[in-house]
């Protein structure tokens, strides 16, 4: 079994984040790792089963295709704005639009824009 940096063993439930694993998982592992907390912890703050969370994990699911509320709460779970985890999710797109009355940011998240 492997070890950690200060010799010891790793205890369950608190699985490493992986090389392969989906940009926005990564960065909510880690933070869990962080935290002390388990993937059931995890999953419990982000509104999701475990069972969930090992789908994104095995690829079996796309945490990019999670609803919005997930996506809000993985924000708050990670302390950062909502805008963020869009990005790392690499599913949104941005639009700014320009008028003489205003300067207006569009967010497209799947195929739905809403105004920032």
């Amino acid at each position: 079994m492997t070890r950690t940096n200060d010799g010891r063993r790793p205890r369950r439930g608190y699985p490493p984040p992986q090389l392969d694993d989906h940009p926005l998982l990564r960065v909510l592992i880690a933070e869990a790792t962080r935290r002390g907390d388990t993937l059931a912890a995890l999953a419990g703050a982000l509104g999701v089963t475990y069972e969930r969370v090992a789908q994104w994990r095995r690829k079996e699911a796309n945490v990019s295709k999670a609803s919005r509320c997930v996506i809000e709460s993985a924000a708050k779970y990670l302390g950062i704005p909502t805008v963020m985890v869009l990005c790392l999710t690499g599913s949104s797109c941005f639009v700014w639009s320009e008028s003489l009355a205003s300067k207006t940011c569009f967010l497209q998240v799947g195929a739905h824009w809403t105004r920032m």
